[in-house]
């Protein structure tokens, strides 16, 4: 006999859990505000998995919904039998519902981090991850800028820069900062860190780079912008969110 399809609502505290007794053999996320783990009575866990992903055809009694942002997870999750069809297009939906979750949940951030450029020297700056953070620090978009015609590029690595200016921002406005860190220095040599984007940028002109998957900064990592011409200029806009690592 096949089990009805049910949708339920779930509120996991901040690196808590949430537990259904509820019999299926299919599930799927609907929306949450952020990333969780999946735990199925029968199976090991499973995430971290977003809004629009589950499971079909495992059997279980029991689910069990662990946060993975380490803020406040709330959403939607719909379980039934592994015959049940929904071919309703929700991505979008669930994209836009999710980064507003995650701004409400002051768990998103941008800062503008300026290096001035002085004789023989290259700018860089820079969003930094500590040692130690608990977080993975998600980053989405960066804008580039530089007032004189420069290649701008991004770098990947452990390399941590000097000059240390705050913490990124909230997007929620009277919000708490980041843990992540924004930093500049003036280096005699480029950053030896993993160079993973490059671009000649003209003069005053903006490089915006949005990232078809985004970066994520693991505690003791960082994002690097820097000029390659001395004594240049330049300016990063740093888009990113939190999780729990």
């Amino acid at each position: 006999m096949a089990r009805s399809a049910k949708i339920y609502d779930f509120t996991i505290p901040a690196n808590g859990s949430f537990t259904l007794l509820v019999e299926g053999s299919y599930y799927r996320i609907l929306s949450s505000t952020g990333s969780l783990e999946v735990r199925r009575d029968g199976g090991s866990g499973v995430g971290p998995i977003y809004a629009g992903q589950g499971e079909r055809d495992e059997e279980f009694k029991r689910i069990t919904l662990v946060d993975k942002t380490g803020a406040i997870n709330s959403g939607y999750i719909i379980i039934s039998d592994g015959t049940f069809v929904d071919d309703r297009i929700t991505g979008e939906v669930s994209v836009i519902d999710g980064g507003k979750a995650r701004t409400i949940a002051n768990s998103s951030y941008c800062s503008v981090v300026t290096c001035a450029g002085t004789a023989t020297n290259y700018s860089h700056v820079q969003i930094w991850n500590p040692v130690g953070s608990g977080k993975n620090v998600i980053v989405e978009a960066v804008n580039l800028f530089s007032p004189t015609a420069a290649y701008l590029s991004l770098n990947l690595g452990s390399s941590i820069l000097g000059v240390g200016i705050g913490n990124m921002q909230p997007k929620k406005a009277l919000g708490s900062v980041s843990t992540a860190q924004t930093k500049k220095e003036n280096k005699a040599a480029v950053t030896s860190d993993s160079q993973i984007w490059l671009a000649y940028v003209a003069a005053t002109q903006t490089q915006a780079i949005k990232f078809n998957e985004p970066i994520a900064l693991t505690p003791g990592s960082g994002l690097t912008a820097y000029s390659g011409g001395v004594a240049g200029d330049i300016t990063a806009i740093f888009e990113a969110f939190e999780e729990a690592v």
